[in-house]
């Protein structure tokens, strides 16, 4: 796990901050989480489906599925290649609960981060719940 150990917004790293705003995401706490957001900050999931915030996001999970929840099993971090902000990527699998009721696991997601001045610019998420039947696509 490669990690920045330059801190960039009141002593947390990007991957810091990463971090906790998918950790607040899960627990619910969107206003919590929309401080960790640019003004303008892209958030695309797949399929191109696009977020204006936090809120959104959680609230168009509710109708794909009960809960879910993430396992970090790596991270990387690095400085963006224009020198403006960092790259965090967070990999793992979801597990949690479909709308149906039927419990999930094993699924594969990569979340992409870019924070500047300590907020979150960009946020672009991969994973498999389509493909493995969980959600429909759209």
């Amino acid at each position: 796990m490669a990690v920045s150990s330059h801190p960039t917004h009141e002593g947390a790293t990007a991957a810091d901050i990463a971090r906790r705003y998918l950790a607040l995401c899960e627990e619910g706490r969107v206003a919590e989480a929309a401080d960790l957001v640019a003004p303008a900050a892209s958030i695309v999931f797949p399929g191109g489906v696009e977020y204006a915030g936090p809120a959104e996001q959680v609230e168009h999970g509710r109708s794909h599925y009960r809960r879910v929840g993430k396992e970090i099993e790596r991270e990387e971090s690095w400085a963006a290649a224009d020198g403006r902000g960092w790259c965090v990527i967070i990999s793992g699998t979801l597990g949690g609960e479909a709308l149906d009721g039927s419990a999930f696991d094993g699924i594969r997601f990569i979340d992409r981060f870019r924070v500047l001045d300590g907020r979150i610019t960009e946020h672009h998420v991969w994973n498999d719940l389509a493909h493995r039947g969980v959600i429909t696509p759209g």
